[in-house]
């Protein structure tokens, strides 16, 4: 244990966590791990401190991710991801998470929805969808929790209804993480016509779709660089292939 110092002076205990040097790591891990440490330490710390007090976004530093190649840690290589195991996610974050919750938090979400693509997306898309999520333009947020919904997806009121050939989405997503700068939203939605209160289907939104409208939750009492929005969806429409996992898949999906 060793004792930090607030900037008031007062003091906490605080565990020495050590994800290096590990004699079971690659070097290649090493040198990433180390790497990732040594620009959270030199530059998100001060950086986090700032977007607190001025609740602002994190946004200015997601080109930088994308040059190390944190917003690809859940994407294959065949997309030009990193591809990493869970030990080796596992010490990014915590390296990333020591420095700026609020950047830690945006990788965590953003590598959700490609960990879910990159298995559960439709075969002819996954590529192209992964390779572009990979830039700092092409965040991604997941867009699950409802007024009256979250861990226990039974709440879910958002709906979808078959156009022909795709689907129209109307609801409301709350507290979505990234949500004002995402490009792309992973959301759950109830298929109308899918049973007696609509089964369950996970979505793909373009984040440029008409009918999108965000609005920024203010106040929160700490983590304010990484963005947290209201989402409501309008008659939002999107192509068959949007759909992720298949019909009444949407639980499973998300779990």
């Amino acid at each position: 244990m060793d004792r930090t110092a607030f900037p008031d002076g007062r003091h906490t205990r605080r565990l020495r966590l050590r994800t290096a040097p590990h004699r079971a790591w690659t070097e290649e891990q090493q040198l990433l791990v180390e790497g990732v440490r040594a620009y959270a330490r030199g530059e998100l710390i001060d950086a986090d401190r700032r977007w607190d007090v001025d609740e602002t976004s994190m946004g200015e530093v997601l080109p930088t991710l994308e040059e190390m190649g944190l917003l690809s840690l859940s994407i294959p290589e065949s997309a030009g991801g990193l591809d990493c195991d869970m030990k080796t996610y596992a010490a990014l974050l915590h390296e990333v998470s020591y420095a700026s919750p609020s950047v830690a938090v945006t990788l965590s979400v953003h590598s959700m929805v490609t960990s879910i693509l990159s298995k559960q997306a439709a075969a002819h898309r996954r590529g192209e969808w992964l390779a572009a999520m990979g830039r700092a333009d092409n965040l991604c947020a997941f867009a699950i929790s409802e007024a009256d919904a979250g861990s226990d997806p039974s709440g879910i009121r958002t709906s979808a209804e078959s156009t022909g050939d795709g689907y129209r989405i109307n609801g409301e997503k709350m507290w979505i993480t990234n949500g004002l700068s995402a490009r792309w939203f992973l959301t759950l939605v109830r298929l109308r016509g899918g049973g007696p209160e609509g089964e369950l289907c996970m979505m793909l939104v373009d984040g440029r779709s008409r009918g999108i409208e965000r609005t920024k939750i203010r106040g929160k009492m700490g983590i304010r660089g990484s963005e947290t929005a209201v989402i409501a969806l309008h008659d939002v429409e999107i192509p068959e292939d949007h759909l992720v996992g298949g019909v009444g898949e949407g639980g499973r999906v998300s779990a």
